[in-house]
């Protein structure tokens, strides 16, 4: 189980997740090159609420999802391999490049990155792997940044958006320049970013676009406001937002005081008013 760049479009919208809480289950996988067996943790299911602006969502479970790592020669299997697919990797897996960022302490999402990309996997599809490996990052300022400064410098390689997974995926490409405090350049590429350009519009399209505008219109104030956190409090859930304001005191700045009494008062409202 992985977050998909087709549920990528949807995290970014803060729907809720109808799943179960977070269960740890162990699966045995077999290695597509050696063949060993072995166990990883995951889950079955979990429940989310809604999602940061560069999609970890915020749920029951540790995001990014667990991938399962060949213990012996470190392939990360970032899905399932045809025969001739392993056989393509299997001299990948041991070069000395693949081999070094195992030992440099570079997170298993990027190195599913790093393979996708030489297995001529989608570009959206790999920048996408490129951003869960931000999420993982984070522990280590210096690594997460490396990831946000390599996604944007690839960034012009998603083209102009023709479907809703292009929309996402520039997305996170403006909040990757605002979290690096690029500010002008991520506006300049926000203010350029087409919402007619799709050749195919349905309706469940164009109710779809007009949530995605809602999240760019968001995007735009934190911008503006050039604020680089990863988690601005009027972006986050609310649930998640309340204790942070709650707790926060004097260490909030005035713009963080003003969201949190203005959220304060939108969510103490009684339905219906």
């Amino acid at each position: 189980m992985r977050i998909t760049l087709v549920a990528c479009t949807l995290l970014a919208l803060a729907l809720p997740d109808s799943g179960e809480a977070g269960t740890p289950v162990s699966q045995r996988v077999t290695c597509p090159i050696g063949g060993r067996s072995f166990e990883y943790v995951t889950t079955a299911s979990y429940s989310t609420w809604g999602a940061r602006p560069d999609g970890r969502p915020f749920g029951s479970w540790e995001f990014p999802l667990a991938l399962p790592e060949c213990p012996d020669n470190g392939l990360v299997m970032y899905r399932a391999f045809s025969e001739e697919e392993a056989a393509r990797l299997r001299p990948l897996v041991a070069s000395p490049e693949y081999q070094a960022l195992r030992r440099s302490g570079d997170t298993s999402y990027y190195r599913a990155y790093w393979l996708m990309g030489r297995m001529d996997a989608p570009v959206p599809e790999t920048l996408w792997m490129l951003v869960q490996a931000t999420w993982q990052a984070e522990g280590d300022p210096a690594l997460r940044r490396r990831y946000l400064e390599e996604l944007v410098a690839r960034g012009p390689e998603l083209g102009v958006p023709r479907d809703l997974v292009g929309i996402a995926m520039r997305s996170r490409v403006i909040n990757a320049l605002r979290e690096l405090g690029r500010f002008d350049e991520a506006l300049a590429m926000l203010d350029a970013t087409d919402f007619d350009a799709f050749p195919e519009r349905s309706a469940e399209t164009e109710r779809e676009l007009s949530t995605w505008r809602g999240h760019y219109w968001t995007l735009r104030r934190i911008i503006a406001r050039r604020d680089p956190s990863i988690e601005p409090l009027d972006q986050i859930p609310w649930r998640e937002a309340r204790p942070r304001c709650e707790a926060g005191g004097d260490r909030l700045d005035e713009t963080q005081r003003a969201i949190c009494r203005e959220r304060g008062e939108r969510f103490s409202r009684p339905a219906g008013d």
